[in-house]
């Protein structure tokens, strides 16, 4: 459990972050249905990047790390199929379309490595991942209050 202090140091971060985040292209539509599909993509790209992290990791910090990654993307799995079956339940099949995912999964991971190149740090991989994580947090906060979905 976060104590007060905390919980306030995470909203203004998330606060700074949402500020930063208003002028990317990543974000989906202000329909609430197409935030389905965008929000599918977006944490199959989560899946994808802390699986690659756990077989990236290495070092000191490897087995805490790869245990860390290892439980980051088996927790999306489940978040993955459930927005998966509401979104071709909502919207139907078109919005799990592989091609209208590729196109965001492009998009959302070109955006998460932007600057990165070459061979990865620990450091860097765990700074990818809350990247990502709180980049999906903010903009999916931000595409629901803004689409009247709650």
């Amino acid at each position: 459990m976060l104590t007060k202090a905390q919980k306030s140091e995470v909203r203004g971060f998330l606060r700074r972050q949402a500020a930063y985040y208003d002028t990317i292209q990543v974000s989906p539509s202000p329909n609430p249905v197409s935030c389905l599909s965008w929000a599918l993509a977006f944490q199959r790209v989560l899946y994808h990047l802390h699986q690659t992290h756990h077989w990236q990791t290495s070092g000191i910090t490897y087995y805490s790390d790869h245990l860390l990654f290892e439980r980051l993307y088996s927790g999306t799995l489940e978040g993955i199929d459930s927005i998966g079956e509401r979104a071709v339940g909502s919207g139907g099949p078109e919005l799990v379309d592989l091609r209208t995912q590729m196109t965001w999964l492009g998009s959302i991971t070109e955006y998460i490595y932007q600057g990165q190149s070459g061979q990865l740090t620990v450091e860097s991989l765990l700074g990818l991942s809350l990247k990502a994580e709180s980049l999906f947090l903010v903009l999916f906060h931000k595409s629901t209050t803004s689409s009247g979905v709650s």
